[in-house]
């Protein structure tokens, strides 16, 4: 079995960042202007305000994607969290969170 593991933000990533939120906005609910700006150039609207990125990885692949926005020093709210859908029911997006709690034992989350 692959085993599944936790990256931060590399501007590499940023296609599937978009590609995962974009699917999962078109088939629930609708892609307005401010997501499409903030999934076209997610380093602008969450690394460069300090916010953080993360993704999942299975085995080599990409499964999924989240980021935190920061609201205050210290403060961040959980925003476009997607899962790419073959990798649905995995529980994928769970341990994308529980993860980066884990990662709360510093002052920063992506540490």
């Amino acid at each position: 079995m692959e085993q599944l593991t936790f990256v931060d933000f590399d501007e590499s990533l940023t296609g599937y960042f978009g590609d995962f939120n974009r699917r999962w906005l078109e088939k629930y609910f609708y892609v307005e202007p401010i997501d499409e700006a903030m999934l076209s150039n997610p380093k602008l609207f969450f690394i460069d305000k300090g916010g953080y990125i993360f993704f999942a990885k299975l085995g080599n692949e990409i499964a999924g994607t989240f980021a935190l926005m920061k609201v205050e020093d210290g403060v961040y709210e959980l925003s476009k969290m997607a899962v790419d859908e073959k990798y649905h029911g995995r529980k994928i997006g769970n341990q994308l969170l529980a993860s980066v709690c884990k990662r709360q034992t510093s002052s920063k989350p992506g540490r």
